[in-house]
């Protein structure tokens, strides 16, 4: 199951050794996580330049915010400067990408179509093993992948009509959905085609609410509720991923139902989720790493497509929103939080 990434944040008196403490923990734990940092300074970026300096990360990890007043405040009551810096660390793909070469590694996971295309330009040698909705914009074809690349496809775009059909059930006054997705996520173009013809085929009107950065979440809500929005199609990508509760909270309070992608917005608060089942496909992810590992070409190995998709409905949500679910959506639950 993918989770979203789990941010730390550390306040304390000025000179108590809040930037020695991560400095600590970056060293003791950079060979087992995946790490980045955002300091915070007043009118300087010192805290970071200390890190750089330490060697406690790779300076592409590390992104100083001066925050024009106390610090303390982009941590406990305005997050809003450090979430668009961690925005600019998931834009430096290409770099991370050409280092994961520069070390030489035996084979990279990449998880995305943007992370995957960075590492196809970086690297046409080191075997690849990749989780994408669109593998097709990356491999020559699912059967012959051909080239260093293979992996797995999440299946989300194709899942799409089958989500609006389950908004239509739950809402069948419905009569207009929107998108909510990152369009400049390669994979997002195909989605909003399947929304506008899904929509179609069952007589609703379909809007796009288009978001590249979380400081858009506000406004392209605010577009929803211009436009008299029945109902939301929330995308799969990194920042709707990375800001799922934010979304979930904004919907409730619009008192607006949305189908996500996965079971982990259901579990922060969403409505209904259809999708892959996650567990499912990253045990056959880790197949394609052994296989590989055991003397098996990328180039043979064909791209797999999910076979197990789960469909999970929260009740307290529906009740708050004021919705009954069908008991036709109930019976093909495979999990229902109550």
């Amino acid at each position: 199951m993918s989770r979203p990434a789990v941010r730390l944040g550390i306040g304390g008196p000025v000179g108590s050794g809040k930037t020695a403490l991560v400095d600590t923990l970056c060293k003791r734990m950079r060979d087992r996580y995946q790490l980045a940092v955002v300091t915070n300074d007043i009118f300087t970026r010192e805290d970071m330049e200390f890190l750089v300096r330490s060697e406690a990360l790779p300076a592409e990890r590390i992104v100083g915010v001066q925050t024009g007043g106390c610090p303390h405040t982009a941590i406990r009551e305005d997050a809003s400067m450090n979430l668009e810096a961690l925005d600019r660390l998931a834009e430096r793909f290409p770099d991370l990408a050409n280092e994961l070469v520069r070390l030489n590694v035996d084979l990279i996971l990449t998880r995305g179509t943007p992370a995957t295309n960075a590492v196809k330009s970086a690297s046409e040698t080191i075997p690849v093993v990749m989780a994408a909705m669109r593998p097709l914009a990356v491999v020559a074809s699912l059967a012959q992948p051909r080239g260093n690349i293979t992996g797995v496809t999440t299946f989300s775009t194709e899942l799409t009509g089958k989500r609006i059909e389950l908004l239509k059930e739950l809402v069948p006054n419905l009569r207009c959905v929107a998108l909510l997705h990152n369009m400049g996520n390669p994979a997002a173009p195909p989605e909003w085609e399947e929304v506008k013809t899904a929509a179609r085929s069952l007589g609703v009107q379909s809007e796009l609410l288009d978001v590249r950065s979380e400081g858009e979440l506000d406004g392209a809500f605010d577009r929803a509720a211009q436009q008299r929005v029945d109902a939301l199609v929330i995308g799969a990508d990194g920042l709707t991923q990375m800001h799922q509760q934010t979304i979930v909270d904004l919907l409730a309070r619009m008192r607006l139902p949305a189908v996500y992608p996965d079971r982990d917005f259901v579990e922060a608060g969403g409505l209904i989720a259809y999708g892959v089942n996650y567990p499912d496909m990253y045990f056959r992810f880790a197949g394609f790493v052994d296989k590989i590992f055991k003397g098996a070409k990328p180039a043979e190995l064909p791209v797999e497509q999910p076979t197990k998709f789960e469909l999970v409905v929260n009740l307290k949500s529906a009740k708050a929103l004021g919705l009954s679910i069908p008991q036709s959506i109930l019976l093909r639950a495979d999990e229902v939080i109550r």
